[in-house]
C-alpha cells in the first residue's frame, strides 16, 4: 500500500506508449484515445479469454466521469457523472461481466460508414471482436441499437 501523493505520481509518470511517434492533432491517423489504446486493447483480449459468457449479453454505453480536458468528453444528463469519456460495452446480462469495450471518440472520429446506423455498427463491432457474432447469443439493447440489419 502506498499514499495518494505516491499513486498520483506514478500515475502522472505511467505512459503507455511513446507520445513522440504518435500521430500529432492534424493528421489524419489521430486518435484521441491512441495513448490508452494499448491498455484498452490487452484488457479487451484478457476479458474474453478468461471467462466464457452465458448466452444473454447486453450492449449498452458507460460514461466515465472526469474532470479532465479531452476532446472525447460527453455530456449526458442521464447519468450520474454528467461528463466522461463514454464507453461502448458488451456485458453478460446476468453478471453485469464486461467482455469488450470500445472508446467513443465523438462524430469527428466515428468510423460508421454511410448508410449505416451508430448503434448497429457498435453493436456488430463489439461482438465481431469478442469472436462470439454468429454463434448463438441473445443480445439486449435499448432503443439507440435497433436496425433492421441486426435483427438479420
Amino acid at each position: 500500500m502506498f499514499s495518494r501523493n505516491r499513486f498520483q505520481n506514478i500515475l502522472k509518470f505511467l505512459h503507455l506508449v511513446d507520445t513522440k511517434k504518435l500521430p500529432k492533432r492534424n493528421d489524419p491517423a489521430y486518435r484521441p484515445s491512441q495513448r490508452f489504446k494499448p491498455l484498452l486493447d490487452f484488457v479487451n483480449r484478457k476479458f474474453i479469454r478468461f471467462y466464457n459468457p452465458r448466452r444473454e449479453l447486453a450492449v449498452d454505453e458507460s460514461l466515465v466521469g472526469t474532470k479532465g480536458k479531452t476532446s472525447m468528453l460527453q455530456y449526458i444528463p442521464s447519468k450520474r457523472s454528467r461528463f466522461g469519456v463514454k464507453f461502448w460495452m458488451l456485458v453478460e446480462s446476468v453478471t453485469g461481466y464486461v467482455l469488450q469495450m470500445d472508446v467513443y471518440h465523438g462524430k469527428r472520429f466515428d468510423p460508421t460508414p454511410a448508410k449505416t446506423l451508430q448503434g448497429t455498427n457498435v453493436v456488430m463491432n463489439l461482438m465481431k471482436r469478442s469472436n462470439l457474432l454468429g454463434k448463438g447469443f441473445h443480445v439486449f439493447a435499448d432503443s439507440f441499437f435497433d436496425s433492421l440489419n441486426l435483427v438479420k
